[in-house]
């Protein structure tokens, strides 16, 4: 019985060790170098923008005003909680708003074209409704960069 408790214990600690140790997946987000990445576009009519994106805090260095997101799935570090924004090509948006349990808080809005090509109107739903717009700065496939403002 010893024997068995003492085995599982170590299998366990083994698989914990290798678990932490291990080289992370790379993402499928990141370009290889071998092909040449797509120019990126500030158009909220760009294929790209279409789809879920994440906080990353770590690319805005050198960039005030500026928020940089990259697509769902990107490799990132560790963090307390990530903010987000899933936007359809419809109009739906889907805000991800970082909950007090360092979670996701879902918020539901809409986003319209403006009268400015890179420029969206953003209407968020609920008991914290708002608008504001977001500028384009530039989007690709791996990493969107927006500037929030509150008029155009």
């Amino acid at each position: 019985m010893k024997k068995t408790f003492l085995l599982l214990s170590l299998l366990c600690c083994a698989t914990l060790v290798y678990a932490q140790t291990k080289p992370k997946a790379k993402s499928k987000a990141k370009a290889t170098p071998a092909k040449a990445a797509a120019a990126p576009s500030a158009s909220v009519s760009s294929a790209a923008l279409y789809q879920k994106w994440v906080h990353s805090f770590e690319d805005e260095k050198g960039q005030p005003g500026v928020e940089v997101y990259r697509p769902e799935g990107f490799a990132f570090p560790p963090a307390r909680g990530r903010k987000g924004l899933k936007i359809g090509k419809d109009g739906m948006l889907v805000r991800f708003d970082i909950a007090p349990n360092d979670g996701e808080k879902v918020v539901m809005g809409r986003w319209e074209r403006t009268k400015l090509p890179n420029t969206m109107k953003v209407t968020v739903q609920g008991a914290e409704s708002e608008a504001y717009f977001l500028e384009v700065v530039s989007v690709g496939k791996d990493m969107l960069k927006v500037r929030r403002k509150s008029e155009i």
